[in-house]
């Protein structure tokens, strides 16, 4: 005959254990010394730059930030991160410190990202939502005009001239784009980033930006 076993008993055998708040907080904080110690922190920022747009790893910039809030290159991989995963709120607070940085180059890249965020916004409203949509149209025109005159790469002035045609701004297209015959002498150059300019055009259904691609 089997002993028997009492409820209580079964009962303490079934229970699953729960770890403290405290030692899950502290294990944690030992998996990110561990990441600090084994990798410097510019090593450490590029690694978390390459990896997957995943809420994991963005929590964790967001816990580096904190540590180290006047780190810019931190600030805009986190804001990265939210726009891609569609946080645009969270990337918009996010990257608001970085648009008055001293560094030229901090400051570009946190303008374009806003603008870049800015389209989200408008990409996400309803097509009834008329109003709305208008008011953030002359929003972007405002920025990719500011955009414009910041001397932006020939990628970044090709995009922006493509997107002015698709914001039905043709006016801004056309001066990017008689721009950019100014700054490229090489013509193979100036071939292959208008072809990228025409796939992307397409590619966003902007088919009066691909049609004005100065090919030749």
């Amino acid at each position: 005959m089997l002993p028997h076993r009492s409820r209580s008993a079964a009962s303490a055998a079934e229970r699953p254990f729960l770890a403290p708040g405290w030692l899950i907080a502290l294990l944690a904080a030992i998996v990110g010394l561990v990441l600090l110690l084994l990798y410097p922190r510019t090593d450490l920022e590029r690694r978390l730059a390459e990896t997957p747009d995943t809420a994991l790893s963005a929590t964790y910039l967001a816990n580096l930030l904190r540590s180290d809030p006047d780190n810019p290159r931190l600030r805009l991989l986190l804001a990265r991160q939210q726009l891609q995963m569609n946080k645009l709120d969270a990337a918009r607070a996010t990257l608001q410190p970085a648009l008055d940085a001293h560094d030229e180059a901090t400051r570009r890249a946190a303008w374009w990202m806003l603008f870049e965020i800015t389209e989200g916004d408008y990409r996400r409203l309803p097509a009834s939502a008329t109003a709305e949509r208008t008011a953030l149209q002359r929003d972007m025109l405002r920025q990719m005009q500011q955009l414009a005159e910041q001397a932006p790469s020939l990628e970044q002035q090709i995009e922006l001239a493509g997107k002015a045609y698709q914001y039905n701004a043709p006016g801004l297209g056309q001066a990017l784009f008689k721009a950019l015959a100014h700054r490229l002498d090489d013509p193979a150059q100036a071939s292959a980033l208008f072809e990228r300019a025409a796939r992307d055009a397409l590619a966003h259904g902007d088919y009066r930006g691909c049609a004005v691609m100065p090919f030749s």
